[in-house]
């Protein structure tokens, strides 16, 4: 149970897995999987994007490291990279690809004003069967005296197609492009939740 409005929203714990396996496949929780109450859920429905605060200190261990977010715009030729829930035997990433501004507002008009990013179709891409999203989008920032370091730039969304069967999700559309929610303009709200000031947690350099 917890504080945030079930009624919209559903009652219940949220089951935090972390390991080096993948177990969002399996329909029922494993024995050394914990569920945690949720505190708050604050909701962007504009950006689709939401910050969830647990009621208790989550411990991870040491071979999870956190990460820092980026604060910069996403610029013509920057390398993004997610996971491939299409294949998560196989390589565990996928390069994504900025689409271009003309084909973003055909499938999504308006697109920047929620400042979604929008990345072209991928190869053997399961509309059907990913549609929702979730999964954290990466870069490489360029820091001045620590050099190269993963950068946590968004979160996946969800797909936009011209067809609307595909946009719920109910058929495949390999040319379908995605509209997924930015972290920069959600840092001051991240920062208060986590309670540490903002500069504390974002990348001073610039994605390449």
């Amino acid at each position: 149970m917890s504080d945030y409005p079930t009624a919209a929203y559903g009652a219940g714990e949220w089951r935090i897995i972390a390991g080096d396996t993948d177990d969002r496949y399996l329909e029922t929780a494993g024995s050394d999987q914990k569920g945690f109450s949720v505190a708050n859920i604050d909701i962007d429905k504009c950006a689709n994007f939401a910050v969830i605060q647990l009621s208790d200190e989550m411990y991870i261990g040491s071979e999870i490291q956190s990460i820092v977010l980026s604060s910069h715009p996403l610029e013509a030729g920057v390398q993004l990279f997610t996971y491939n829930t299409s294949n998560p035997t196989g390589n565990p990433f996928l390069s994504l690809s900025l689409g271009g501004t003309d084909a973003c507002e055909m499938h999504l008009p308006g697109y920047t004003d929620n400042y979604f990013i929008c990345t072209q179709p991928v190869q053997n891409q399961k509309v059907a069967g990913d549609y929702l999203g979730g999964d954290p989008i990466i870069g490489f920032s360029n820091q001045q005296q620590a050099g190269a370091i993963v950068a946590l730039v968004g979160v996946t969304g969800r797909y936009y197609s011209t067809l609307v069967d595909a946009q719920n999700g109910n058929i495949n559309d390999p040319a379908a492009y995605r509209f997924s929610p930015m972290v920069a303009p959600h840092i001051d709200k991240i920062a208060k939740y986590a309670g540490v000031e903002p500069t504390s947690i974002i990348t001073t350099g610039s994605l390449f």
